[in-house]
């Protein structure tokens, strides 16, 4: 091969092969954007940073040497190039498909009360500012994960001393739910406690127009709950308010790997329901 074909081989696969390397540059390096990551995540990135040095080092010694050897070396060097172009072609075509669909590699997972507030542009207007010396934090958690659209469940759940105060926190709440336009019922997993949720439809199939849902669906090997849940639960019996938010899709399994989209959301979570097709729970948008 003469060396315009050389060249000609050295810039077509060296362009496929660097676009191989900036869409896992993408998915991995990308999940150093999430505000809380995982040493999971940054780990992947010290891993894929070695790994690519070390492919760049392959490639170019084989670029090297297709232009300096001579006879068997020579067409063994071209061939590989070949190959590394055409596999970096198709590659790069379904890394930017896993991108496009799956997001960055990781999540943002917390459970640190220090983090409350600080999302990954998320603003939840009903929950409270800021965490004040009327409350106890029972728990709080946030998850985040783009998976074909933005998966998140955010949950606080705070005890007070006394009724009045709670009243008080309670009233501000269901203001901001919404604008106040909300809908209230008996939690349907716990006696105990009272749920209010928006009165607007977030999400539209053959049951109609609802304003919540939580859908048990799946198989053994395939497990997720589709839920959109965003509610003010509360119990005078306990003194306590659960603030949630939650929109979470078939495409995180349950489980407890945040990361890799195994999870279950806190709501269901705190009041022990197991994923069961039974315990499903979908409350109708009133329209005005």
């Amino acid at each position: 091969m003469k060396n315009q074909g050389k060249i000609i081989l050295t810039v077509f696969a060296a362009l496929s092969f660097l676009c191989v390397i900036f869409w896992k540059g993408v998915y991995y390096v990308g999940g150093l954007s999430h505000l809380y990551y995982s040493k999971d995540v940054l780990n992947s990135v010290y891993y894929y940073i070695a790994i690519s040095i070390f492919a760049i080092a392959i490639f170019t010694t084989l670029v090297i040497l297709m232009f300096k050897s001579k006879g068997t070396l020579k067409i063994i060097c071209i061939s590989l190039l070949i190959v590394i172009m055409l596999a970096s072609m198709v590659i790069s075509f379904f890394e930017m498909l896993v991108v496009s669909l799956l997001g960055s590699n990781g999540c943002s997972y917390t459970e640190n009360i220090d983090n409350y507030g600080k999302y990954d542009g998320y603003e939840v207007s009903y929950f409270p500012k800021t965490i004040t010396d009327d409350m106890t934090v029972i728990k709080f958690s946030y998850y985040y994960k783009y998976v074909d659209i933005d998966q998140v469940d955010i949950y606080l759940e705070v005890k007070f001393k006394d009724k009045e105060t709670m009243d008080l926190y309670l009233s501000e709440a269901t203001s901001k739910l919404n604008d106040g336009n909300v809908i209230k019922y008996q939690s349907p997993y716990n006696s105990k406690y009272t749920d209010i949720i928006s009165n607007r439809s977030v999400r539209y199939g053959s049951e109609g127009d609802l304003a919540s849902y939580i859908k048990f669906d799946g198989d053994d090997d395939y497990k997720y709950v589709e839920m959109g849940y965003n509610s003010i639960s509360y119990s005078y019996d306990e003194l306590v308010i659960i603030y949630n938010y939650t929109f979470i899709g078939s495409d995180i399994m349950v489980g407890n790997n945040p990361d890799k989209g195994e999870y279950y959301p806190k709501y269901l979570e705190r009041f022990g329901v197991e994923w069961n097709p039974n315990n499903d729970f979908m409350y109708k948008y009133i329209k005005e």
